[in-house]
């Protein structure tokens, strides 16, 4: 009798054309993944925006980043900077919990102008390392 069975080499074709198909899926996934990544910080910044924009709006001024930096130049200020944390969270109405990265869970840098009229928020998006910023000016 002779026995029915794959040989050897039959075996590893096989292996090696699922392994194949498995890095293409697996490349196709991370693909999906930094664009939603990406979708959300864009959101997030947008939803920012116009937080910070009604805040204007009833006060006159941007409020300071969380923990700020000052940025000086000839011995003057020109801008704050550090992030959009909770002292600034706790002062717009509509966003109730602090918008973190979603890959790595920090928070978005956050500037405001020594006119306290202009702003700027900023992340990094993953698609081919590419910063995004949203820059507001009253006028």
């Amino acid at each position: 009798l002779k026995k029915k069975a794959f040989t050897l080499v039959e075996l590893i074709v096989v292996i090696t054309i699922l392994e194949i198909l498995g890095t293409i899926a697996f490349i196709s996934l991370q693909w999906y993944s930094r664009d939603a990544r990406d979708s959300v910080r864009i959101s997030d910044i947008s939803k920012i925006t116009s937080s910070l924009e009604l805040f204007s709006i009833k006060t006159g001024s941007y409020p300071f980043p969380t923990w700020w930096l000052e940025v000086t130049y000839s011995w003057s200020e020109v801008w704050t900077q550090w992030t959009i944390g909770k002292s600034v969270i706790t002062s717009l109405w509509d966003i109730s919990s602090i918008p973190l990265d979603p890959l790595t869970g920090t928070e978005y840098t956050y500037s405001r102008l020594n006119t306290k009229k202009e702003f700027e928020v900023w992340t990094l998006l993953e698609w081919w390392l590419t910063s995004y910023n949203q820059i507001e000016k009253d006028s």
